[in-house]
């Protein structure tokens, strides 16, 4: 600010300095789409995206694909930053969705591949979201050493276990598709906090069907199931396969896309041969055995469908008994179908067995 007058004939000149702090207040609109793809609120966030987005009104955008563009931009920008001033904190927190491919962050490791899984952009949206991280802490909450990265994944696998649950209340989502969506390594040296999974809780179906294979729940016989499991699969274990059923909005059926009742059968033997080696609190359900009569004048064709093992079938008619005795069935993967016919006299009742 220039302000003059005159004294005694000379011209008087003062000069002021005038400082104009820039205030802003948040939007009324903030809270629609620019809450979903830039997060909260904030001065430094505001002023970072007009300058990204050209707009002093980008928040007031009903243009889906604008925001997903913006939310792309914002995320590399504080990225950038990070990396070229690792000393300064982040303070702008952008979160990550599921409608942008975001590339390896610079601080992901083979470390990070062991704990967290070999990176894919979907997966690692996923886990951030469970997990409360953006753009101003993901340095250092999905950074550590061998301790925290320990830590780390017991925490994420926790977070899978309750998404593999919304998965599957979710009804239409195939079993296949759960790893791409959200997977985190489970590791056999780790003792984890284990969530009881929704088919064998579902009241609709599903838990009959898993309680045929493997009874009654209890988060000792599961962590067992998962050790087993993972000791089989190897690379390939995914933690859902072990329940290959899908409740499609009250509709419970086998999943194909996991193998199915098949598989199920699979695990169950998997489970019963590795429980004969031990004595735990807890047991695994043998198989139904399944079996039609037909009688014609002085003849008996029995089907004996099984995949559990058979100790004995008894006919016991009015003047003998004849016992059958059954090798047990070694391979629990087929249904092994055992069919004979006897001419017996007076059939009177027919008893059953199990191991």
């Amino acid at each position: 600010m220039l302000q003059h007058r005159l004294v005694w004939g000379y011209l008087v000149i003062r000069l002021f300095k005038v400082y104009v702090k820039e205030a802003y207040t948040k939007p009324d609109k903030w809270d629609m789409m620019a809450l979903t793809y830039l997060g909260p609120w904030s001065a430094d966030k505001q002023i970072m995206v007009v300058k990204l987005s050209g707009r002093n009104d980008f928040y007031a955008s009903y243009d889906y694909y604008q925001f997903v563009r913006w939310n792309l931009a914002a995320v590399d920008s504080v990225r950038t930053l990070q990396q070229t001033a690792p000393e300064k904190a982040a303070t702008i927190d952008i979160p990550f969705t599921t409608d942008n491919t975001y590339p390896k962050p610079w601080y992901w490791t083979t470390r990070h591949d062991h704990y967290l899984g070999v990176y894919k952009s979907d997966a690692f949206v996923n886990l951030c979201n469970a997990l409360e991280v953006t753009t101003a802490n993901e340095a250092k909450r999905l950074v550590g050493d061998e301790t925290a990265m320990q830590q780390l994944n017991v925490q994420a696998v926790h977070q899978m276990m309750l998404k593999y649950n919304t998965y599957y209340l979710d009804g239409w989502r195939q079993g296949a598709s759960y790893k791409d969506n959200f997977y985190v390594p489970m590791l056999p040296h780790i003792e984890y906090d284990v969530v009881e999974p929704q088919a064998w809780a579902d009241e609709q179906g599903g838990k009959a069907l898993v309680e045929q294979y493997y009874g009654s729940y209890s988060p000792e016989k599961y962590r067992f199931m998962i050790q087993v499991w993972m000791e089989h699969q190897g690379a390939n274990f995914v933690l859902n396969q072990l329940f290959p059923i899908m409740n499609e909005w009250g509709s419970v059926s086998w999943d194909a896309s996991i193998g199915g009742e098949a598989a199920m059968k699979q695990c169950n033997q998997l489970f019963r041969n590795a429980a004969a080696h031990g004595s735990y609190p807890f047991s695994f359900s043998c198989c139904t055995l399944m079996v039609s009569i037909a009688v014609c004048v002085n003849h008996i064709e029995m089907k004996l469908m099984t995949i559990g093992r058979v100790k004995a079938i008894i006919f016991v008619s009015k003047s003998n008994a004849i016992k059958l005795k059954f090798v047990p069935f070694l391979d629990y993967n087929m249904i092994a179908i055992t069919s004979f016919r006897n001419r017996l006299h007076g059939v009177h009742s027919l008893k059953k067995w199990f191991l």
